[in-house]
């Protein structure tokens, strides 16, 4: 056999070369149709068309992404737009708040300064009411005609107080309500209907007040009269005791006693019968057995009265 040289240099060379690319080519397409075709080759067990399905999904769903993100490039100016207003308009509720704010705390100082001048006006108000008031004693009046129909003359002011006006006049003395006088003396003395009502409360509640405190005072001395009564009955039932115990004690002294005088006026009948001679002197006896029957019959009734005072 020759050397390589002689092959590629001989007629048979380039025949020998050609035979070896054509098997080198069948080796390629024999593979290429084992990779492509064989089920059973590489990836786990899938075939080479099952990974070119996959990856052709994937190449697909990275596909929709790259125009998703291209979609938000675009709507980025949009956006930032969008942003840069929702900033603007931040700052501007800022400063509208800060202004509310600002405007609040000067209602507030305002208000006050409202309520403090309403304060001192109603401050003054009611110096110049009690003024005028306290300068009312010795007013005089002709004739003063009430709203309810009644006249008075010769009218002279006593006293004026937030309810109404108490004067003198040709037949006595009387009371008005402001209500029930003319407009003029309404505003001569400065009739203020809240001023008023304020005063029936207060004058209310004193009375009020005076009716509790004098129906406690009252109650106080109910109790202890009471108990005054309660202790006076007590005593009296002891004493009344006492007494019947002592009554019935007498009581049965003396009739102990009438049968002792009994026995002896008996026994001295007796001594006069054996000697047969002599007289009995009965009179002593009589008397005696007398004045212990009057003294039990008071004593009984002493005795019955106390049994009823003691059963009530």
């Amino acid at each position: 056999m020759g050397s390589f040289d002689d092959m590629m240099s001989s007629a048979r060379g380039p025949g020998f070369i050609g035979m070896l690319l054509a098997l080198l080519v069948l080796v390629g397409f024999g593979s290429l149709y084992l990779l492509v075709f064989d089920d059973n080759s590489g990836s786990g067990g899938k075939s080479i068309a099952a990974i070119i399905k996959d990856q052709d999904k994937q190449i697909g769903d990275d596909q929709a992404h790259i125009a998703l993100l291209k979609k938000s490039l675009e709507d980025e100016p949009e956006r930032r737009k969008i942003a840069s207003e929702l900033d603007g308009v931040s700052r501007e509720t800022r400063l509208n708040k800060g202004n509310v704010e600002g405007q609040t705390e000067l209602i507030k100082r305002i208000t006050a300064e409202i309520e403090d001048v309403k304060g001192q006006f109603a401050s003054y108000k009611q110096s110049y009411r009690n003024q005028v008031r306290a300068a009312a004693a010795g007013v005089t009046y002709p004739e003063l005609a009430t709203l309810s129909g009644a006249v008075y003359k010769d009218v002279t002011v006593t006293r004026v107080d937030a309810i109404g006006m108490n004067f003198r006049h040709t037949e006595g003395s009387s009371r008005a309500d402001f209500e029930n006088l003319p407009a003029s003396v309404r505003e001569q003395f400065q009739y203020d209907p809240a001023e008023k009502e304020l005063a029936v409360k207060a004058e209310r509640t004193k009375t009020e007040a005076h009716v509790e405190a004098s129906n406690q005072a009252t109650a106080m001395e109910d109790e202890k009269t009471r108990q005054e009564n309660a202790r006076l009955r007590a005593e009296k039932r002891a004493k009344d005791v006492a007494e019947l115990t002592s009554l019935q004690a007498q009581v049965a002294q003396m009739n102990a006693d009438i049968q002792a005088t009994n026995k002896d006026w008996e026994n001295e009948k007796q001594r006069v019968k054996i000697r047969g001679a002599g007289v009995v002197q009965g009179a002593q006896y009589e008397t005696k057995l007398k004045d212990l029957g009057k003294r039990i019959a008071s004593a009984n009734s002493r005795i019955s009265q106390l049994n009823s005072s003691l059963q009530n």
